[in-house]
């Protein structure tokens, strides 16, 4: 078998020997060398694909050097940062970013923390997948752990190399409620890299490449400045920072601009969370506590809106699948975790089911009664499961024997079908529709997981043969032509979708409600993470009830505005679909509240002006200092006065 090549840069020629002896023997094919120029050759004629590089070299810098290698096209699986010389945290994250390397390490370092970081085969470097389900796995034993103490956190996050970005709600919550302080830095397989900053429970910093800064909108939205008021600032600043400028004009006061700013970097968390693979490096490191921050409770809030509007549910009942024969229990810390999150549309909303999931039952009833219709459910669970609230107690599957017996009749249905008919028994047998093939097959082996890790030999039989019968039956089905078609097939959803939506958009600004309606819903059907696009839905639908609205009707709106992506909610007409929803509610206050905000985010908004104009011909009033909400009184006290 081939070995991994591993390249060492590094001007210190006994160090450099030192190091490839080590790693030859460990097994890794090694280069090493103290030029730059010859760095490069080696990695070109050799496809090397792992780096070791020291940030101080002859002529240029470690970082330049990786910069410059990456522009000539190269990926690499693995890059590592090392210096005996600096120490300073903010270069260390600057370094990681910079390069995208998985850490860096200071001199003398560990060589068993260095090879805990290089690939361990070559199957390991060519499958990002595969290093997905076993860090996932990982990732997941949280949810049957009965406590959480920061030295299972810190061995956690050293055992992970990828996850989903659906994942990341749950590691953003551990790291805040271990307090664990350092840098996570975060790859894509889009190319996009970003990184969050920690400390002692707090968020301090979220780094992407976001070219739209949501400040200005944020300071408007919030009643601390006007359009025309930032319009004027943003035509003066210069060079200068926009909260500078404000803050040295006495526009607004420091405390509102750090409101703002951990608005900000809320919202640019929230983009992290997509749906893709993610490469995940935890760094830990000395970092000193700084304004603005992400605290638990503004962090709570956060995670109840990601929890309702970026995790699908067939992404969770995926995830869950596999502890259906558990039961459910209640950790040491349930009641606390419980206060924290109790006031949440999730369990106002179904206080019956919160109760239900808090009996300590097992999680397969729950699965069959609440499985296939209420998507709440599982939102309801992961999120519990994601607080520490409750975790799982895994059972041995020997101890449900008509599952045994059901799981048995599987394999030997499976084995008298061809593979078209295989995959309508799997379809039916984990309850998962045949046009999803992908996710049929992720269910699939999610749904044998408790079989596998039963102790009964006769059951580990049954599940060797059927893992062969079901591998066979998904290479067959989704080979690479298929994916290829079924990838091409997503685009394609994604083009008619976008069409629909501005053909939504269009029939809407023409008041022709009904007609928008049929469109965006069928846009909504067929690929449902556009920008806006569930806003303009509401519009319509809104627009297309009855003058007060019934019951029934609003309590679906209501659910629907859960959905909303939180990146989505600062725009005006997020704020005036809010609007037609307290109006058909028939509450004039917040309604007026609302399409101000929607008016003063685009001063175009001529709906918004027409229903302004016709909420005060009704006798709608402006909301009352002791009526407001906290923003509504910070902007009241704060905002400069203007003259008038």
């Amino acid at each position: 078998m081939d070995k991994i090549k591993i390249l060492i840069l590094d001007d210190d020629s006994t160090f450099l020997s030192a190091l490839k002896a080590f790693l030859t023997e460990s097994g890794y094919d090694v280069y090493a060398t103290n030029s730059p120029e010859e760095a490069k050759s080696l990695i070109q004629f050799n496809s090397i694909q792992n780096l070791i590089i020291d940030c101080l070299l002859p002529g240029e810098s470690g970082i330049d050097f990786v910069k410059s290698i990456k522009q000539m096209g190269v990926k690499f699986e693995t890059i590592l940062m090392i210096s005996g010389f600096f120490t300073d945290p903010s270069f260390i994250k600057e370094t990681i970013t910079e390069t995208e390397a998985k850490d860096f390490l200071q001199k003398p370092f560990d060589n068993k923390k260095l090879l805990s970081l290089l690939p361990k085969s070559l199957k390991e470097t060519d499958s990002f997948i595969s290093l997905s389900n076993i860090s996932r796995k990982s990732l997941y034993q949280i949810f049957v752990s009965t406590s959480r103490d920061n030295r299972q956190m810190r061995k956690l996050f050293e055992s992970i190399d990828v996850i989903h970005g659906y994942d990341l709600p749950l590691i953003y919550n551990l790291l805040i409620e271990s307090k664990i302080t350092g840098f996570l830095n975060l790859s894509g397989e889009d190319g996009n890299i970003f990184g969050v900053t920690f400390c002692k429970g707090h968020i301090i910093s979220v780094d992407l490449d976001d070219k739209e800064t949501f400040l200005g909108k944020l300071l408007i939205e919030n009643g601390f400045l006007t359009s025309g008021d930032l319009e004027q600032i943003l035509h003066k600043k210069g060079n200068r920072k926009l909260g500078e400028v404000l803050i040295s004009d006495y526009m607004i006061s420091p405390h509102a601009l750090d409101l703002c700013m951990s608005e900000q970097m809320g919202i640019r968390l929230s983009r992290t969370i997509t749906d893709q693979n993610i490469k995940f490096n935890f760094s830990q490191s000395e970092i000193e506590l700084t304004l603005p921050t992400i605290d638990l409770e503004l962090f709570n809030s956060y995670l109840h809106d990601w929890i309702n509007s970026k995790l699908n549910i067939d992404w969770l009942r995926t995830q869950l699948v596999e502890w259906r024969f558990s039961y459910i229990r209640k950790s040491e810390v349930c009641e606390d975790r419980i206060k924290e999150i109790e006031s949440f549309n999730i369990f106002q909303s179904r206080q019956d089911l919160k109760n239900e999931i808090l009996s300590e039952s097992l999680l397969d009833p729950l699965f069959e009664k609440y499985g296939l219709k209420e998507e709440i459910f599982f939102k309801m669970i992961f999120l519990l499961l994601t607080k520490g609230a409750i975790f799982l107690e895994e059972k041995d599957i020997s101890d449900f024997p008509e599952k045994v017996a059901s799981f048995n009749e599987l394999n030997q249905s499976l084995s008298q079908s061809t593979v078209d008919g295989r995959l309508i028994i799997l379809s039916k047998y984990v309850k998962v529709p045949l046009d999803n093939l992908e996710m049929l097959k992720e269910v699939v082996y999610n749904y044998i997981l408790p079989f596998e890790k039963s102790k009964n030999a006769q059951i580990n039989s049954t599940v060797a043969s059927l893992k062969l019968k079901i591998k066979e039956t998904f290479e067959l089905v989704l080979g690479d032509g298929k994916k290829k078609a079924l990838n091409q097939a997503k685009q394609n959803a994604s083009v008619d979708a976008i069409r629909l939506v501005d053909e939504g958009k269009a029939l809407i600004m023409k008041g022709q409600y009904r007609e928008a309606r049929i469109k965006l819903e069928e846009s909504i059907k067929i690929y449902y993470k556009l920008p806006k696009q569930r806003l303009y839905y509401l519009w319509a639908k809104l627009q297309t009830q009855s003058t007060s609205g019934t019951p029934e009707t609003l309590k679906e709106i209501e659910s629907d505005l859960l959905k909303v992506e939180p990146e989505d909610k600062h725009e005006a007409v997020y704020h005036f679909v809010m609007g037609l929803f307290y109006k058909a509610k028939s509450n004039k206050e917040q309604a007026y509240k609302s399409f101000e905000k929607a008016l003063a985010l685009d001063v175009q908004f001529i709906q918004a002006r027409r229903e302004l104009v016709l909420a005060r011909s009704q006798g709608a009033k402006k909301v009352g200092v002791l009526e407001a909400d906290l923003k509504t009184l910070v902007s009241q006290l704060f905002t400069k006065k203007r003259a008038k």
